[in-house]
């Protein structure tokens, strides 16, 4: 007796350096490292935001496989790495023969998800521009202001800009590990 679906997926190979998915793009297809390790980021405003490494067993671009969006993140071999490829078609064509129950519970989740990451996309940015202010406040003060370099303000706002940096760190990676960021 043939198995209803084969169990042999096609398989990809990215050398150290390359990357996998790109911010952006809009690829139907989601990966489950075989070996190796890839880092998960973000770029905007000329900045590079590390989000995750992540290894073998894990999943990465899964959001493609429900949705339409287009990629949050990018994702870089940060070694050599085999990865199995999954398609949407695939996804899609073992999810309708599965059980009801599961495809409601799967089209419940996957909107949930989206509706997180939209509103953690929307946080980040405000964060972003909360930086941004926060660095224009500081590069001002220190142009505009004679004498400023006393131990009065200038190490206070670079103490603020400092704390919304790291709290902007935190907030993105706590989010990436408990999946309410798409890696």
């Amino acid at each position: 007796m043939s198995p209803k679906h084969p169990v042999i997926y096609d398989r990809v190979a990215f050398q150290k350096g390359g990357i996998i998915i790109k911010q952006g793009d809009t690829q139907a297809q989601a990966y489950l490292i075989q070996s190796g390790r890839v880092g998960v980021f973000t770029e905007g405003k000329g900045k590079k935001i590390e989000l995750a490494v992540l290894g073998k067993g894990e999943i990465i671009g899964e959001m493609a496989l429900i949705s339409d969006e287009v990629r949050s993140a990018s994702v870089e071999a940060l070694e050599d790495c085999n990865l199995i490829l999954i398609s949407r078609s695939e996804f899609e064509e073992r999810l309708k023969n599965s059980d009801r129950a599961i495809q409601a519970v799967v089209r419940m989740l996957s909107h949930r998800v989206a509706e997180s990451n939209s509103a953690i996309a929307t946080k980040i940015a405000a964060l972003n521009d909360l930086e941004s202010a926060a660095a224009e406040v500081y590069e001002e003060t220190k142009a505009e202001v004679p004498d400023i370099n006393d131990e009065r303000l200038l190490p206070k706002l670079r103490g603020l800009l400092k704390a919304i940096e790291e709290f902007k760190a935190r907030f993105v990676l706590e989010s990436v590990k408990n999946g309410y960021l798409d890696k």
